[in-house]
């Protein structure tokens, strides 16, 4: 680690919060200070990447303690998604030496320009369609995807007949509930069987194989205790609807696989 025009202060301070970690390290703790004008700051390459889980809790904590203690830059470099979008208020998606696409981490996760930027911020519901219509009055751009068609936000950038990639975030699937059917269940309306049911962080992890014609798998995450209080598990039947303002489109391109 590096410092000039008297910054060894600040810098002594940081590992100073970090030393009692370094032990659980191997090798040095990655990183450097930096100085650009008067503005210093500290890049990192994987801090956090050989430490156990715990540990790497407690020290996201004390970074972004000191963040704001010396409201100080910092560039992050990491492969792990979670921690991006915990630490950064900034991401920049590194591929092949190429910057595909720069911004807000949920953002990004969101609103991905690409097939490939959606890869590899591990968009799990990623298929492809083509455009039917556009509806300024409605604001709505509808999609044909495998015989079906779906309403999504109004996205006219896309010409009528053009093919297209699109996304949906787990969040933006509504499950039905059972015996107590709402006005959201209408809104692009799909059904199904639980294939792959897993719990983890109050969460539960499901992949829903939907009936014919589309024939084809969702991945869905919603709050434990609802899916709890709806039965959920394996081999269930369920109904979801894909909300129109959660389906994201982007430029075509040929995928190896929709799940």
């Amino acid at each position: 680690m590096a410092t000039t025009n008297g910054s060894t202060a600040i810098r002594d301070k940081i590992l100073a919060s970090l030393a009692r970690y370094r032990a659980l390290r191997i090798g040095k703790f990655p990183c450097a200070f930096w100085r650009l004008s008067a503005h210093p700051g500290l890049t990192a390459d994987e801090p956090f990447s050989a430490v156990d889980q715990v540990t790497r809790r407690k020290l996201y904590r004390e970074l972004l303690v000191l963040r704001q203690s010396l409201a100080m830059p910092m560039i992050l470099v990491t492969h792990d998604l979670e921690e991006s979008s915990l630490l950064a208020d900034r991401i920049a998606l590194l591929h092949k030496g190429e910057i595909l696409q720069t911004g807000i981490p949920e953002f990004v996760a969101a609103h991905p320009n690409s097939a490939t930027v959606a890869r590899l911020m591990d968009q799990q519901n990623l298929f492809t369609a083509e455009i039917l219509a556009h509806d300024k009055k409605t604001n709505k751009t509808h999609i044909r995807w495998r015989g079906m068609i779906l309403e999504a936000n109004y996205q006219p950038r896309y010409k009528v007949n053009e093919r297209v990639c699109w996304i949906i975030q787990p969040a933006n699937i509504l499950l039905h509930r059972r015996g107590r059917p709402s006005n959201g269940d209408r809104e692009n309306p799909l059904y199904g069987q639980i294939t792959e049911y897993m719990e983890s962080n109050g969460l539960a992890n499901i992949l829903v194989q939907i009936d014919q014609p589309i024939n084809i798998h969702i991945a869905i995450n919603i709050p434990l205790h609802a899916a709890k209080r709806n039965a959920l598990g394996r081999y269930e039947k369920i109904g979801i609807s894909l909300l129109a303002e959660g389906i994201h489109l982007m430029p075509y391109q040929t995928l190896r696989r929709e799940i």
